[in-house]
């Protein structure tokens, strides 16, 4: 086996044993300290994407991941607690569920289960992943929740999933779900193409069936009648409908392949980070920062002057957007970012003003952003969590989006903060006492470097990807497959819901043999696509800046912030630090730790793999 194939096969592997992490608030880690301790789901370790040694008093609730759709809004708390709010007025209104409400209102899981993804769509329909398995409720005219029924009040368990499942999306028509092995399972109705070829000609082909063309998928978002994928390499794919370029050059009918928009003559940088899609068009932030966008421009919600560019199906760099992103929430008529120094961003319809404007314009009150999510309504909301646990919302309140409770029809182009959520300023003080990433049973110190975030932003690597299909094996024990849905209280029927099948305690567990930056490791299953750390690639001798790495570490880092880069004891063998940078050695994976400590705040830690390729 070449260095190159070897090196891919570590880097596939290393992801999924990520992937396949801590279900059901129990279970433990082992290992080399290379795993990423930031992807193991449960009570503790949801708060890990808190600031390092920030705690959470009794009765406090922090926002760790913001989600929603059209539909509604919601959030996840540290505990891994859902909580949603707005859906519309419709008819019916009287039996939705308990989240029609003004103001967040906790949507309970069979047996407790916490929630790691959450995904709100178009048609009015909720889909979360909790303990591994799906739930959705909501209207079901396109049989998402269930293959009968009108509307579910309850999350509604939806069989024939297999694998644990990572992350959610829901479109109008139907909804996907990436699971631990890297396929996307979608069910619901295919006749939009957003499922597969046969399913696309046949109604009664309900699902969940697994997409042939998508493999080691990490991260899903979806549109209308579309879906884009992040690959474990951080490569991205699209499929669906295209009526707008919002797939990319191509035809506007589905093809059933996964597009790859950002493979074009000459382009170079084509390493996501993260991606979203509006009504009709879709965003994409870099590695290194910058922001592409294509499909329609109507409003300039492409960060382009619309005058000109009226729209694009060539991803097209968002002009109206200088800086450096680390995450992206693309509406029905406008996108917003969040940077590197924690501030977002808006162009397009601004929301709470229905002005157009093509350059980005700050949002004012929303700034130490961690986590962004919004909706695709006409007029849109965008919702952010502060690494304090702070919900903030800004924008039109169409059905009780908003989240503060105002009269339905209000509307704040600046952010407003949703009580009931955040930590006491007594709680968040500074600290001098780093994140200690080396277990007592490792007695050798790790190779380390603090620098500090330069205001300019310095010049970056141009590093090439590893091919994105690659063949892993991992031992895996999956439950066994469900004969039928398990159903909750669709409003053609009376009587409370009944309760969800849910995993046994003992969650199924992956073992994975490697020879890269890390030993035999045994962890339970199920993460979060939130904490989900991808791949970076760099040749031998190249480095990659700090700067770089913590975009990619989703990690916000105000000017003059400490940043501390540590490499892994077994990673030292392929990967060393130098003053503001890691190198690459030899061809593997190294683990890299980014701590960032911000003036008078707590540090913010992640862990992203680096792919050193020849």
């Amino acid at each position: 086996m070449s260095r190159i194939m070897k090196s891919m096969h570590i880097v596939a592997a290393l992801t999924a044993v990520a992937l396949v992490v801590a279900a059901c608030g129990s279970g433990s880690e082992s290992g080399d300290v290379s795993v990423d301790r930031n992807t193991a789901i449960s009570a503790q370790s949801l708060q890990r994407l808190l600031p390092v040694g920030l705690s959470v008093a009794p009765g406090e609730k922090a926002v760790v991941v913001i989600g929603g759709g059209t539909s509604e809004m919601c959030s996840i708390d540290h505990t891994g607690s859902l909580w949603c709010w707005g859906r519309p007025s419709t008819g019916l209104v009287q039996v939705q569920a308990s989240s029609v409400s003004p103001t967040p209102v906790r949507i309970p899981m069979p047996n407790n289960q916490y929630v790691t993804a959450v995904s709100s769509g178009p048609g009015d329909a909720t889909c979360a992943i909790a303990g591994g398995e799906v739930f959705c409720w909501g209207l079901n005219n396109s049989r998402i929740v269930a293959s009968n029924g009108s509307y579910y009040t309850a999350p509604t368990r939806v069989g024939n999933i297999g694998s644990p499942a990572i992350d959610i999306a829901v479109s109008s028509t139907s909804a996907c779900a990436v699971v631990a092995n890297g396929a996307v399972l979608c069910w619901g109705d295919g006749r939009q193409g957003t499922m597969t070829q046969e399913a696309f000609v046949d109604y009664n082909i309900r699902g969940p069936v697994t997409l042939p063309f998508i493999n080691n998928a990490v991260k899903i978002t979806g549109g209308f009648n579309n879906f884009c994928v992040i690959s474990v390499n951080a490569m991205l794919q699209c499929w669906g409908r295209n009526a707008n370029g919002q797939l990319g050059p191509g035809g506007a009918e589905p093809v059933f392949a996964g597009r790859e928009p950002l493979l074009q003559p000459g382009v170079v940088d084509v390493q996501v980070v993260d991606v979203s899609m509006g009504t009709n068009h879709t965003c994409v932030v870099l590695t290194i920062g910058s922001v592409k966008c294509f499909g329609q421009n109507v409003f300039g919600q492409l960060g382009l002057d619309s005058a000109v560019v009226p729209s694009s199906a060539v991803p097209r760099t968002a002009d109206g957007f200088p800086w450096r992103a680390l995450a992206i929430n693309a509406s029905q008529e406008s996108t917003c970012v969040n940077d590197i120094e924690g501030q977002v961003w808006c162009w397009g319809r601004l929301h709470g003003t229905q002005r157009d404007v093509w350059q980005a314009q700050k949002l004012v009150g929303m700034s130490n952003v961690m986590a962004l999510g919004g909706n695709k309504r006409l007029g849109g909301t965008v919702c952010s969590a502060t690494w304090e646990g702070r919900l903030l919302c800004a924008g039109y309140d169409t059905t009780g989006d908003l989240g503060n409770g105002a009269p339905v029809g209000s509307e704040s182009s600046s952010a407003v903060t949703i009580a009931g959520f955040g930590i006491t300023p007594a709680q968040n003080v500074a600290t001098t006492t780093p994140p200690n990433t080396v277990p007592a049973t490792t007695a050798a110190p790790q190779t380390t470097v603090a620098t500090t975030v330069p205001a300019t932003v310095p010049a970056t690597v141009t590093v090439p990807t590893v091919a994105t299909t690659v063949a892993v094996t991992v031992a895996t024990t999956t439950p066994s497959s469900d004969s039928a849905q398990v159903q909750g209280s669709p409003s053609t029927t009376t009587g409370a819901a009944s309760t969800p099948a849910t995993t046994s305690s003992g969650a199924s567990q992956a073992t994975a043999s490697i020879n890269g930056d890390a030993t035999a490791l045994t962890v339970p299953a199920v993460t979060s696509p939130s904490t989900v750390r991808r791949a970076l690639s760099v040749k031998v001798g190249k480095k990659v800046d700090a700067k770089t790495m913590t975009v990619f570490a989703g990690i916000s880092a105000p000017k003059s912030s400490k940043v501390k880069v540590t490499v892994s004891k077994a990673g030292s063998r392929f990967c060393r630090t130098s003053r503001t940078s890691v190198q690459g050695k030899k061809v593997g994976v190294c683990s890299v730790t980014i701590g960032v400590t911000p003036k008078g705040q707590k540090t913010r830690s992640r862990t992203i793999f680096v792919n050193v390729v020849a």
